[in-house]
């Protein structure tokens, strides 16, 4: 969860078993830097070269060598090694298609001070465009404060 307000931000995260809490003056925000997640085309590549792949093997290996070789067979499943190994391949092919089409995109939200620095990561695309919301705010209110606390040296004293 990250929180900001006109005075702090703070953050609480959960990553890899153990709890994280960040608080911070926003006086002390030197600068903030978005990592955006997004997709490419290299996990649908490498998916569809595996699937050709395990398609062009297993034919080659079903016609040239089918009789000339004696290939142990898994009893469960009644299939050969060779064909069982070659359908593993395809799977993990079909696994990077699908993490292409259907994994959320991943990003993280650095914000930066004078001897501090915390990263603050987000899933999903409707966190990741709410994110330049939430700086946005920060600065806003960041500016705000500074100019009523200018204002208000700046006023003399009656």
């Amino acid at each position: 969860m990250l929180v900001t307000t006109n005075q702090r931000i703070m953050a609480f995260s959960i990553n890899e078993g153990g709890r994280e809490t960040f608080m911070v003056p926003i006086e002390e925000l030197k600068g903030v830097s978005v990592k955006s997640g997004s997709r490419t085309p290299t996990d649908l590549v490498q998916g569809i070269l595996l699937i050709v792949g395990a398609l062009f093997v297993y034919l080659i290996v079903a016609y040239w060598f089918a009789g000339k070789f004696q290939v142990p067979t898994i009893p469960l499943i009644r299939m050969d090694a060779g064909a069982f190994v070659i359908f593993v391949i395809a799977l993990m092919g079909a696994f990077f298609i699908g993490r292409h089409y259907f994994a959320r995109e991943d990003g993280s939200v650095t914000f930066q001070g004078g001897n501090w620095a915390f990263s603050f990561p987000y899933k999903g695309e409707e966190p990741g465009a709410q994110i330049y919301q939430v700086i946005n705010t920060v600065f806003a209110d960041r500016r705000l404060g500074l100019d009523a606390f200018l204002h208000a040296r700046a006023k003399p004293p009656d």
